[in-house]
């Protein structure tokens, strides 16, 4: 086990991030997410038209319960005043719903007043504490509203904002997303990291001089998904939250922030690498039915890859055996995100999708190793994280 101090370093928890929270829970997912926006106006109707045995009934809803009940979600989506957003789901996987921030309304949980961060411009560092299966990937980002399982399928996400706005709601009850925009990051965190650099804290922020908030998260988006970093601190990740190693060269600095940005970037889907597909579709059928994986090719039904489809095998040919095993969390991302729309035809949109994720992640694998040779051209670790001395070039 690599001590070298990690337990000093600050928890992003508390320490390095104020305010946190978990993700939305809304009891009833098949009802609230759904892939398209039109499949959710449906629902909507609904709710609004039927009575609660009808809904029950076409909808396979389990019985109310003490945190959700069909009466509630109605009476949420006939006020009328909730947003149709879409939902970070899981890792590259957003699906449309409604969000009025009501408790125990469409949903059961939606985290507000700070989920209403996220419906502002904003990013999300998403991670677990105590994995129940031990996971030291459990890392993402988001730009809106995130699901409690937006990271693994067995624990429940924590989300940290860059930034945080005021509740939207006001004494009025009147709905209004502008609003004061604060970092999220603690005064005593700021203050270490700039004597740690050597840099004056500069206003509005007081950040460190010639840094932005986003450079920040960057680097803490960097250190997070470095595979020495991962490996080194494994056992400290399997109990508790992350702790984030500060350096105090800021050359470093400055070049893990900006492979953070690219990693952030990609994993928005707001890179323009992404459409350097990587992948053809091949076949004539789009119906998903079996998964499976064969050379190099992501088949969408396996048994066509056999012969035993009529219109023989369709799939995604050009992704590359690390690719297809690559994990964030509790999702191997190739495979859960086609499995999750088994029954379903792919349109050209989710075909587009699915070689954008392909490129994601061939582009993560290659700049985790980066991340690392970065770290060691600089002393590696612990060495590029000591707890004494600046360097101070740039």
């Amino acid at each position: 086990m690599a001590l070298e101090g990690f337990q000093t370093r600050p928890s992003i928890s508390g320490e390095v991030f104020i305010e946190r929270n978990a993700g939305v829970q809304t009891k009833r997912d098949s009802l609230v997410y759904k892939f398209t926006k039109k499949e959710l106006e449906v629902t909507l109707d609904d709710l609004r038209n039927l009575s609660s045995a009808d809904l029950a009934e076409k909808y396979q809803l389990a019985e109310d319960g003490r945190d959700w009940t069909i009466e509630w979600a109605k009476q949420d989506v006939l006020k009328n005043d909730g947003n149709i957003i879409q939902v970070a789901y899981h890792p590259f996987d957003a699906r449309w719903t409604y969000f009025s921030g009501r408790t125990k309304g469409f949903m059961a949980y939606p985290r507000t007043p700070l989920m209403w961060s996220a419906l502002q411009p904003n990013r999300l560092l998403l991670t677990v504490r105590n994995p129940r299966r031990g996971n030291v990937n459990s890392f993402f980002v988001a730009g809106t509203v995130v699901d409690k399982d937006s990271v693994s399928p067995f624990d429940n996400v924590t989300f940290f904002p860059l930034y945080t706005y005021p509740d939207p709601r006001t004494s009025q009850q009147t709905f209004n997303l502008q609003g004061e925009q604060r970092t999220n990051f603690s005064p005593t965190f700021l203050h270490s990291l700039s004597a740690k650099l050597g840099l004056p804290p500069r206003r509005p922020h007081n950040l460190p001089a010639n840094l932005t908030p986003e450079d920040i998260f960057h680097y803490i988006y960097a250190v997070f998904y470095s595979p020495g970093y991962r490996s080194r601190y494994a056992e400290f990740l399997k109990i508790d939250f992350p702790r984030l190693p500060l350096t105090g060269n800021l050359v470093l600095m400055r070049e893990l922030a900006r492979l953070g940005s690219t990693l952030v970037a990609l994993h928005s889907l707001e890179s323009p690498m992404i459409d350097n597909f990587l992948t053809e579709f091949i076949g004539n059928s789009r119906e998903v039915t079996n998964v499976e994986y064969s050379d190099n090719t992501v088949w969408i039904n396996a048994a066509g890859a056999r012969g035993g489809t009529i219109g023989g095998p369709s799939g995604f040919h050009g992704v590359s055996e690390p690719v297809w095993n690559f994990n964030i969390g509790g999702y191997q991302i190739c495979d859960k995100w086609l499995k999750y729309r088994k029954g379903r035809t792919l349109t050209k949109s989710d075909i587009v999708h699915y070689q954008r994720i392909v490129v994601a992640l061939s582009e993560t694998i290659r700049l985790m190793q980066e991340i690392d040779e970065v770290i060691e051209a600089h002393g590696g670790w612990p060495g590029a994280f000591s707890t004494t001395g600046t360097v101070k070039s740039d």
